[in-house]
């Protein structure tokens, strides 16, 4: 019997039930997988119910992960924001070791080494890569840990956890602090641009967060789509809080029903307005509900990585022609640079519809 990873409640409610649906970290999509969108009745947890063994799922996104070709040390934005932030947590509390579990190559442990040379850094990562940090090659099990870490750190990782507890259990058995960031379920349901797929198998709030770490102390800093969580083991235990999102998410599918149904009764091309993961995995939910043949891709800076599979044209805006033969639906994740596309589109008298937050 299925029961919440928080509560242990078994009061389940299924709200979605998903057919074939891709795995969006594999650019060809070519592994697929039948999965339920579940809620607890009693705390209102989000997650999924697979139709496989949790080892099949993470073979299939480990084995297809992949950042070889980036520079090292890889640093955009969102990883310069999580620097700092540790670096902060890392000062106050004067840590000297560092485990850091789903460590990649090491571009994050390694850059922090740059600011804290004295500190002593592992991670593990059951990716096979070029490692530029001593690293375990292995998914995480503590009882093969010989040693006591100031903090483990955890990026990106406890959404694709099957037994987040229980996951969280095992870590504090080697620290007594954990510092965890997560994709925000309620920055994604706002602006609409959730991403629903079988490697994700938990959605957290800053809610179902506290809820998880009841036996911690925690401080929950909230960046948009991240949510950062420093916790420090403690005596006391919080009180679960209940929340729902089952309105959010019912939303978010009807949006997508609207716009299949939109496209099915215009007697227009689709142009998608950029071809970043976004835009697949966009192209991919229509397509599965209603076969678009007649597709164009408009970027500036296309990336082939995830069109050469499909054998979608892409072209510059600047250089199409018959605009209006098109209908506009803007698959960028960037909500400031989907809003001034959107309005550019309409200043030419174009319909357009940012994904998926404006139907």
């Amino acid at each position: 019997m299925k029961k919440c990873q928080i509560c242990n409640s078994t009061n389940i409610k299924i709200l979605v039930k998903k057919r074939e649906t891709p795995f969006s970290v594999c650019s060809d999509f070519k592994y697929k997988i039948d999965f339920s969108l579940a809620t607890c009745r009693e705390c209102g947890f989000v997650f999924e119910i697979l139709d496989r063994k949790f080892d099949e799922i993470a073979n299939i996104v480990y084995n297809n992960y992949n950042i070889e070709n980036q520079p090292f040390p890889y640093i955009n934005n969102q990883l310069r924001l999580s620097i700092d932030h540790l670096s902060n947590i890392i000062t106050k509390n004067s840590f000297k070791s560092i485990l850091e579990i789903g460590s990649g190559r090491g571009d994050f442990l390694y850059t922090i080494k740059e600011r804290f040379n004295y500190l002593d850094i592992v991670g593990i990562e059951p990716s096979k890569m070029d490692y530029y940090i001593p690293t375990i090659n292995s998914f995480f099990e503590a009882e093969y840990i010989n040693k006591f870490f100031d903090i483990v750190v955890c990026r990106f990782v406890l959404e694709h956890i099957a037994e987040p507890k229980k996951f969280i259990r095992e870590i504090s058995k080697i620290s007594n602090h954990i510092y965890i960031e997560v994709p925000n379920i309620d920055f994604y349901l706002s602006s609409g641009m959730s991403e629903f797929s079988p490697e994700h198998i938990n959605y957290f709030s800053k809610q179902s967060i506290k809820n998880l770490f009841r036996g911690f102390r925690v401080d929950v800093s909230i960046s948009e789509e991240t949510l950062r969580i420093f916790a420090t083991k403690s005596k006391y235990r919080s009180n679960i809080k209940s929340e729902f999102k089952d309105r959010q998410i019912l939303k978010y599918f009807r949006n997508i029903d609207k716009i299949v149904d939109l496209l099915s009764k215009k007697d227009k091309k689709i142009a998608f307005f950029g071809c970043s993961k976004m835009f697949l995995w966009c192209y991919y939910i229509l397509d599965y509900n209603i076969k678009i043949d007649n597709i164009i891709c408009i970027d500036d800076n296309p990336s082939s990585l995830y069109t050469i599979h499909h054998n979608i044209p892409i072209i510059s805006f600047d250089k199409l022609e018959n605009r209006d033969n098109y209908i506009y639906l803007i698959s960028i994740s960037n909500i400031e640079i989907a809003e001034r596309i959107s309005n550019r589109l309409s200043e030419y008298g174009l319909e357009n519809y940012i994904l998926w937050r404006n139907l």
